[in-house]
C-alpha cells in the first residue's frame, strides 16, 4: 500500500489534536480550506471516515482515535530522533590522547568540572602510551611526559613532574645504596617503548651503568 503524503498526515494529527480544523490551519500557516481538502483526501486514501463533521463541531470517529494515537507517536518520536540528531551534530567533539594512567589519576576526576563549564564540547579520551599520529588516528591534542620536543607539533608546559628513585629496602642493603655513587653497582633496565628521553640521573653513560633494554608491553 503507497503510503499517505506526509503533508495529509500532517494535517489530520493537527486537526485531531486541536479537535478545530481552524487552530490546524493556524498552526500549518495553511488555510481551513487547504487542511480540510487534504483531510478529505486522506480519508478517501484510507477508505475510511477519520472525522463526524457538524455545522459548529468536530469529533473523531473510533477508527479516527486509534490512527490519532498512532500518528501521534510517530509523530513525537520523528521530534525527538530530529532534536537529538541536531543536537549532535552542534556540540563539537574533542579527541584527546594521553597515557591511561594520566587519564585514571589525572585527568577523569578532573572532566567533570570541565565539562559542566563547556556543555557543548563532548571530549573523548583515547588512552595509550605510543606517540600518536593526529592526522591518521584522529587526534586533537595529546598529553605526554617528556621534553616536548616533537616534530611538526606544538607543545606547551602543563605542569612540573619530579621523579625520584625509589627501591625495596632489601636491594639497598645488599648494594649499600646510600647515594647516586653506588648506583652503578645495580642494572639500569630501561623501557625500549619508553617516550620520555630519560632523566639527566639516569642517562647510562653518567654513572656507568649496565644497561638492559627490557620491551614494554
Amino acid at each position: 500500500m503507497t503510503l499517505p503524503s506526509l503533508s495529509a498526515l500532517r494535517a489530520f494529527e493537527a486537526a485531531a489534536r486541536h479537535v478545530s480544523i481552524t487552530l490546524a490551519a493556524r498552526e500549518l500557516c495553511v488555510t481551513p480550506g487547504a487542511v480540510s481538502l487534504q483531510i478529505k483526501e486522506l480519508e478517501a486514501a484510507l477508505g475510511v471516515q477519520l472525522f463526524v463533521r457538524r455545522p459548529r463541531s468536530l469529533s473523531l470517529t473510533p477508527e479516527g482515535e486509534d490512527y490519532f494515537a498512532t500518528l501521534r507517536s510517530a509523530f513525537r518520536m520523528i521530534r525527538e530522533a530530529t532534536s537529538a540528531l541536531t543536537a549532535r551534530a552542534r556540540q563539537q567533539v574533542l579527541t584527546l590522547s594521553c597515557t591511561p594512567g594520566f587519564a585514571v589519576q589525572w585527568l577523569l576526576p578532573r572532566l567533570g568540572g570541565f565539562e559542566a563549564q563547556q556543555s557543548g564540547v563532548d571530549v573523548r579520551i583515547s588512552a595509550c602510551k605510543r606517540l600518536v599520529d593526529f592526522a591518521r588516528d584522529g587526534i586533537d591534542l595529546a598529553v605526554r611526559h617528556g621534553y616536548g620536543r616533537y616534530d611538526g607539533l606544538v607543545a606547551e608546559r602543563l605542569l612540573d613532574d619530579d621523579l625520584v628513585p625509589v627501591c625495596s629496602p632489601h636491594l639497598r642493603n645488599i648494594h649499600a645504596l646510600h647515594n647516586p655513587a653506588t648506583l652503578p653497582a645495580c642494572t639500569c633496565c630501561t623501557m625500549s617503548t619508553a617516550t620520555t628521553g630519560g632523566c639527566g640521573w639516569m642517562q647510562p653513560g653518567r654513572h656507568r651503568w649496565r644497561p638492559v633494554a627490557v620491551p614494554c608491553s
